[in-house]
């Protein structure tokens, strides 16, 4: 009921700045809102580091608070807030004096290149071959390709001396040019806008860190060094949180660390429910508009096209009619606001198969089509007039194949047992398209071999389960929302399978947040209700006590009885929870292989 309770509030008196949501969704469910009441909104991503973690694999979120961070300061709008998920929020992160900081570049302007090269370095960018991603850079001769981290495209600078002669982006599949110019650029630090000596510090203070990281370095620690460069957003801005991120709290400082003490975020104000509005989600807009006929309805619709499709003439009077492409639905006794949008699925940004930087020359390199060469470096040709870069390999009798830096997805790095040296494949002589054809030979025997297993296993008797009780029913409507047509699917797939009395053998995949583990319980629900035990494996102990808490959780009303084995539970518990599994008394156990 977040957007109803927010839009009350803001129909009244808004005073704050800084918003505290549960998960990423909330969050967007609360920036659609205030879009909608004309404010500047700023998102943090949802930060899941804990102290100490390697913060290289959080490098986009700490790119996209740095952004938001710099752009809401900046920001002379007075109707303007920063919505951040809880997790993030507990962080301290770098002040504002860290971060406010800007190169600006205009066509004609001198660029001193070795000035330019320290400063990027000192804010963080990697200095590579070929930019493949943001917070990258690499400086040839006269080019300067970079990927600044506050924009959504790279830029190659062309330099003639020390001028800049052009400005223009570039695609990085291709590592081909538009042929458009620009004006100009401005390029924010990626998330730390350091000097020279505070660089020093921050390096000494990492060098000598507690912390156990694969590589000690500021993008893997530097985070969690900051000290009087870091500031709690929290303590410094004026905020409030929403009542579900509320109910997270207790789970959130039972497993994580965090330097902000968890008395201090209960303190803050939260957002007060009401009665006055509701959240809905519309289905049929036909009946839905001519039932709340009488009142004063908004529609929100991103073109004339979806008016028309749901039937709703775009000149209509009777309704407010506002183009945009929020997603706001609001009930209440006068008023309704319906949206036409519905939540567009976010597109994964596509990984080139190898990266060039972390190649050295002479490492060998396997191409789709050639085989087993050894990679020489990257070389400039003029083809046609224009200058282009390749990637040079080398194979048997001093023959070298040329790849075009645009299609590097036919190059990877060959792997095989260490110590062993791999034989070169000679250009033009077939022995490469021999091997692969060998191969896949090879390969469908293997498939031959799963096929019969898999027949085999279809024959074994399995345990049949009653998936028809009545509780079933009750313990989906206990979970707090409704499920999503996929859950509903997997749910009824995998009841089928336990009701089967065949082996069950299936795989459910979905990306995190998109609620799998509540699946799972449900299965874990009804063999349990069946007399049975299950057992719950996780990959990591991190993962472990995760899940440990979801299900002890989810499951305490229910009388079912959750225990833990892992490398971190002692052994006197150890043993206790496995007579106790012995005996019947603890229904679930979860915990590491």
């Amino acid at each position: 009921m977040i957007q109803s309770s927010l839009y009350n509030l803001l129909k009244t008196k808004f005073k704050h700045d800084l918003l505290i949501t549960k998960d990423p969704k909330e969050a967007q469910k609360c920036e659609n809102l205030f879009r909608f009441f004309g404010y500047d909104v700023f998102l943090f991503p949802d930060l899941r580091a804990e102290i100490g973690d390697d913060l290289r694999a959080y490098q986009h979120e700490l790119f996209q608070i740095s952004i938001n961070l710099n752009r809401f300061f900046a920001s002379k709008k007075s109707k303007k807030v920063l919505i951040s998920p809880i997790r993030t929020a507990l962080h301290k992160l770098p002040t504002i004096e860290l971060i406010d900081k800007k190169i600006e570049l205009f066509f004609g302007d001198r660029v001193d290149i070795n000035a330019f090269k320290d400063k990027l370095f000192y804010w963080g960018y990697s200095f590579v071959d070929i930019v493949e991603v943001e917070g990258e850079v690499s400086i040839r001769g006269d080019i300067i390709d970079i990927y600044p981290i506050n924009l959504n495209r790279a830029i190659r600078i062309s330099l003639f001396d020390v001028e800049i002669e052009s400005i223009r982006e570039f695609d990085l599949s291709t590592q081909m040019c538009s042929k458009d110019e620009l004006e100009s650029i401005e390029i924010f630090p990626a998330f730390f806008g350091l000097d020279e000596e505070k660089h020093k510090i921050l390096e000494e203070r990492v060098k000598d860190s507690k912390y156990d990281v694969f590589y000690k370095d500021i993008p893997s620690l530097g985070l969690w060094h900051l000290q009087e460069y870091s500031t709690c957003y929290l303590e410094k801005l004026n905020p409030i949180l929403t009542q579900d991120s509320i109910d997270e709290i207790d789970e959130i400082f039972d497993f994580g660390s965090y330097e902000i003490e968890k008395s201090t975020i209960l303190n803050l104000p939260k957002v007060p429910q009401t009665l006055e509005y509701k959240d809905f989600t519309p289905s049929d807009i036909d009946t839905f508009l001519k039932l709340h006929k009488d009142k004063k309805i908004t529609i929100l619709s991103k073109n004339e096209a979806i008016l028309k499709q749901y039937g709703i003439d775009p000149n209509a009077t009777k309704y407010k009619i506002v183009e945009s492409n929020l997603i706001v639905n609001i009930l209440g006794k006068d008023e309704l606001i319906v949206s036409l949008n519905r939540e567009e699925k976010s597109k994964k940004r596509r990984k080139s198969s190898i990266i060039i930087d972390e190649l050295k020359p002479h490492d060998y390199v396997v191409h789709e089509d050639y085989g087993v060469g050894i990679y020489e470096g990257i070389v400039k040709r003029n083809i046609l007039g224009a200058k282009r870069d390749f990637v040079s390999i080398a194979y048997q009798g001093e023959d070298k194949l040329l790849v075009p830096v645009e299609n590097l997805g036919s190059v990877d790095r060959y792997i095989a047992d260490s110590g062993s040296i791999p034989i070169l494949d000679k250009l033009g002589k077939g022995s490469f398209v021999k091997l692969k054809d060998k191969v896949k030979k090879k390969l469908f025997e293997i498939a031959g071999e799963i096929i019969k297993i898999a027949a085999k296993r279809e024959l074994i008797e399995g345990i049949k389960v009653d998936s028809s009780l009545p509780e079933l029913e009750i313990f989906e409507n206990s979970s707090g929302f409704e499920y999503t047509d996929d859950q509903k699917k997997s749910i009824e797939e995998i009841n089928r399978d336990l009701s089967s009395g065949r082996v069950m053998d299936r795989l459910l995949s979905g990306d995190v947040g998109f609620g799998k583990t509540e699946v799972a319980m449900n299965a874990i629900y009804t063999v349990v209700k069946n007399g049975y035990q299950a057992l719950f494996l996780a990959p990591t102990t991190l993962l472990s006590h995760q899940h440990f808490l979801s299900l002890k959780k989810r499951f305490l009303e229910f009388g079912i009885k959750v225990g833990k084995i892992d490398r971190f539970v002692p052994t006197k518990q150890k043993n206790d929870t496995l007579q106790k599994l012995q005996d019947g008394s603890i229904d679930v156990v979860i915990g590491t292989h």
